[in-house]
């Protein structure tokens, strides 16, 4: 299992990091918080988390968490959704996660008071920035997102024809 979750740009890689640790029992070194340009320079331990911005210039999502199968592990498999949720939660912002459709536009979005549903990214956008366009589902914390009724076509972009649903996670 992978994590790649796209946090709000004003979440800063120092901020995600104090989150994660204070989650979960990581050695901090395990864990490396800053630029693509700091990481570049990197010469430190194997890490079982990176978490860096400025991959994503001028996107609304700007600061991601990437994590493989080691931190899976450590978490007893928790799920991507259940991860960003409490990290969210933690740290009073929003990401966008994948949301398990063939469409490099949609993907979930996971709010700072842990809903999740649903939402198209603008297919205007360069060095794939990540603006949302608008949600396929009203977002309760969230009223200026627009919102458009997804098509029936759209049942194709997901493997088993099921468009994901919106809601809370039951985690506290």
């Amino acid at each position: 299992m992978d994590y790649l979750i796209n946090f709000a740009s004003s979440a800063s890689p120092a901020r995600v990091k104090e989150a994660v640790l204070a989650q979960w029992p990581l050695a901090p070194a395990a864990v490396f918080a800053g630029t693509i340009s700091e990481f570049d320079e990197y010469e430190g331990p194997k890490l079982i988390v990176l978490i860096q911005s400025g991959l994503r210039p001028g996107s609304d999502f700007d600061t991601e968490l990437d994590a493989g199968q080691v931190l899976a592990d450590l978490l007893g498999g928790l799920s991507e959704l259940h991860v960003t949720t409490l990290l969210c939660k933690a740290i009073g912002t929003r990401a966008l996660i994948t949301d398990g459709g063939r469409s490099d536009l949609t993907w979930m979005l996971v709010t700072e008071d842990g809903w999740h549903g649903r939402v198209v990214l603008r297919d205007d956008m360069e060095d794939d920035e990540m603006i949302i366009d608008y949600a396929l589902q009203p977002v309760p914390c969230a009223p200026e997102i627009p919102v458009r009724e997804p098509a029936p076509w759209q049942r194709g972009w997901y493997d088993d024809g099921v468009i994901p649903t919106a809601g809370y996670l039951d985690i506290d």
